[in-house]
């Protein structure tokens, strides 16, 4: 990779809001969540993340939106196909720094239109495909199977993905995009990262965020 040039201005999180909101994230898996770590510089949780993606820049650039033409359509992604229902085996974490600003990762990401949706919440759509976000927090639910890449969430987001360019952001010459799996640097294409069960995924293009190498998942239902 590129060298990475230290930050100007460095990103910074709003503060974690009440626990109900935590709750109200936590839900859409039909499943309560335990007790909360305490917060600790890199290890967050999903309703800060969701603060995060309230209190975003307004810039439209840094909300692109969950829809893909094919998945629009509802035909085969990748090898993946659009049922009416998956069961959800694991969940990972994903998100998305550009021009050091936090990129909202979109609710709605592998379910087919039309949507059904409750305030910022994705609750289902015409079928959906075996990784899917249904809250604006990167948390990606992910179906039975082998383990998909990063490279497939993104062909269902309908953006793109290499080693220069990440969701309309590219790097400036001299440098790559970025990505860590759990803190750790990835050395290869960014589109091969897997999407380990209950990984915490940073991509990065532009200056330097310290990324976080754990997240505070929600408990999944039985």
């Amino acid at each position: 990779m590129g060298a990475r040039r230290a930050p100007s201005v460095r990103h910074t999180r709003p503060s974690i809001p009440s626990a109900a909101l935590l709750a109200l994230a936590c839900g859409l898996l039909a499943a309560g969540c335990g007790g909360s770590a305490q917060r600790r510089v890199d290890t967050f949780s999903a309703a800060e993340d969701l603060a995060s993606s309230r209190n975003s820049d307004p810039d439209p650039r840094f909300k692109p939106p969950a829809s893909g033409v094919l998945v629009d359509n509802a035909v085969p992604v990748d090898g993946m196909s659009c049922r009416p229902g998956y069961p959800v085996a694991s969940v990972t974490h994903v998100e998305l720094f550009a021009a050091n600003h936090v990129v909202i990762i979109p609710a709605g990401i592998g379910v087919a239109p039309p949507l059904r949706r409750h305030g910022v919440y994705v609750r289902g759509g015409r079928c959906v495909y075996p990784l899917r976000t249904v809250e604006p927090t990167g948390l990606v639910l992910m179906g039975p199977g082998r383990t998909r890449t990063l490279g497939e969430l993104f062909a269902l987001w309908g953006q793109r993905l290499s080693s220069h360019e990440v969701a309309g952001f590219h790097a400036e010459a001299g440098q790559d995009v970025s990505v860590f799996s759990d803190g750790v640097p990835w050395r290869g294409n960014p589109a091969a990262v897997p999407l380990s069960s209950r990984a915490q995924i940073t991509i990065e293009v532009g200056p330097y965020v310290p990324p976080h190498a754990r997240y505070v998942f929600p408990a999944l239902g039985a």
